[in-house]
């Protein structure tokens, strides 16, 4: 937390004063980036004396000292600014609020972990101060997630265009915080927000047109209003423009996993390992392919990025989780459960678990009750779809992921492609769906679901031409 300048400073002339966010992260062992977080949310003791044009930051280095401590975590430097933080296993669990394992995970996945956005880069290329000043306090407030750091957010990246009308990284930073404001605030029209965001964007891209990011947000904009056409051809822009760039063909490669094309989408993680065979998240990618489409032994794979490379997305904590739920190994999970800090999701899980070890229909529908009903507070959409389908409570999971779709929260995610879940997408509600998702109007000009090879009869597939 900043102190206040007018604040009456006690402290003896002998103590260590360092001044700027660059002597101040030397001196924690972290990255600047890292250092401005940790005042944002962490109360850091930062102080900053103003200027008549700005102001200075300074922190006292005995201070800082007593802060780490503080800590039941003290940071011991960082491998990965992006997980960085004085308590990393508790941001860590608490990210699993925004993700999910691969097949439920959404389109923004991959540029979240393979791609950093440009509302989180360390360095801004304007020359203004008063516009890289509003662009990084935007960035933290971003970070912050929710309604009102968004809002805030967005209203720092303006300040920063209006001082630097060219400056192409706060341009793409406004049209991904338009793009994420729905999500946090349900009242705002979403019609708006991807106009904003497109019109954001096209900013940046003019400022900038290598500026990938911001072509980017075209295709998210492009998949939630259901033009899956436009997005493919959005993202073979970028390939034509990035050949060899692996991020880009797991773009793509997400975006054939959403519309069923499975075979295509393996294919294009294919090409990105190929490309980058040490990346890994690509190789995270492949790995988690193979175990959910083709049956491959990859879990020990999986072992070995999280307890050997330290590679610990919360993505892996949730392959594992359900391994453990698949093989009815339900102290491992309970096990699993208890390395990892309480958090709101906290419940759901442990409930789930209860559960699953008692097998008994009163705790199977005292389950559903709880997750219909919303006792578990803002579960993801994902994760509890994912827990009802594992019980086979068909109907009440494609309720909860026709709700979602219905506030454009949700996709259908690849999990609802799974072999064994024929039965699933058996149903009217399915169909349903995918046609407010709109993919009968892509598949029809592309090519139908790989599924719709074995299942021609289902509603979903009927017209296809298959």
């Amino acid at each position: 937390m900043a102190i206040a300048d007018d604040q009456k400073d006690t402290l003896s002339a002998e103590r260590v004063r360092l001044v700027g966010w660059k002597r101040i992260a030397i001196h924690l062992k972290c990255s600047e980036r890292t250092a401005r977080n940790w005042e944002r949310a962490q109360a850091l003791p930062v102080r900053r004396q103003q200027h008549d044009a700005k102001s200075t930051v300074y922190a006292y280095a005995d201070e800082l000292d007593r802060w780490l401590e503080s800590r039941s975590t003290a940071p011991e430097g960082e491998s990965d600014d992006h997980n960085s933080s004085p308590n990393r296993r508790n941001l860590v669990f608490g990210a699993l609020i925004g993700f999910a394992i691969v097949v439920l995970a959404p389109a923004i996945w991959f540029l979240s972990v393979t791609y950093e956005p440009s509302g989180t880069h360390s360095h801004a290329s304007s020359p203004d101060p008063q516009a890289r000043d509003y662009f990084e306090r935007g960035q933290a407030l971003w970070r912050e997630r929710g309604a009102e750091p968004n809002r805030r957010a967005i209203a720092m990246f303006q300040r920063a265009v209006d001082y630097d009308p060219s400056f192409a990284e706060a341009w793409s930073a406004l049209a991904q915080a338009w793009l994420t404001l729905p999500t946090y605030a349900p009242e705002q029209s979403r019609d708006v927000a991807y106009d904003e965001a497109v019109i954001a964007a096209d900013r940046a891209l003019k400022a900038d047109p290598s500026l990938v990011e911001a072509r980017l947000v075209f295709v998210t904009v492009a998949q939630r209003r259901g033009n899956w056409q436009d997005s493919l051809d959005i993202y073979q822009e970028v390939l034509s423009a990035n050949p060899n760039d692996a991020n880009v063909h797991l773009w793509i490669a997400s975006h054939y996993r959403y519309v069923g094309a499975i075979e295509k989408s393996a294919h294009y993680v294919g090409k990105a390992l190929a490309l980058d065979p040490n990346s890994p998240h690509i190789r995270l990618e492949n790995i988690i392919h193979e175990m959910t489409y083709q049956s491959g032994e990859g879990e020990a794979a999986l072992d070995a990025l999280w307890f050997e490379e330290k590679f610990q997305p919360p993505m892996i904590w949730m392959a594992k989780f359900f391994a453990f739920d698949t093989r009815e190994e339900h102290q491992d999970m309970r096990n699993w459960l208890a390395s990892i800090p309480q958090s709101e999701m906290m419940p759901l899980f442990s409930s789930y678990v209860d559960m699953r070890e008692s097998a008994s229909s009163e705790k199977v529908e005292q389950f559903i009750a709880d997750v219909m009903t919303g006792q578990f507070g803002e579960t993801p959409s994902s994760m509890a779809i994912e827990m009802l389908l594992r019980i086979d409570a068909i109907e009440e999971a494609l309720t909860l992921l026709e709700d979602a779709v219905d506030e454009g929260q949700y996709q259908v995610a690849a999990g609802f492609y799974l072999p064994e879940r024929a039965n699933v997408r058996a149903t009217q509600q399915f169909a349903t769906i995918v046609e407010k998702l709109r993919f009968p109007e892509y598949w029809m000009a592309q090519e139908g679901p790989d599924t719709c090879r074995r299942e021609t009869t289902a509603l979903y597939c009927q017209g296809l031409g298959r």
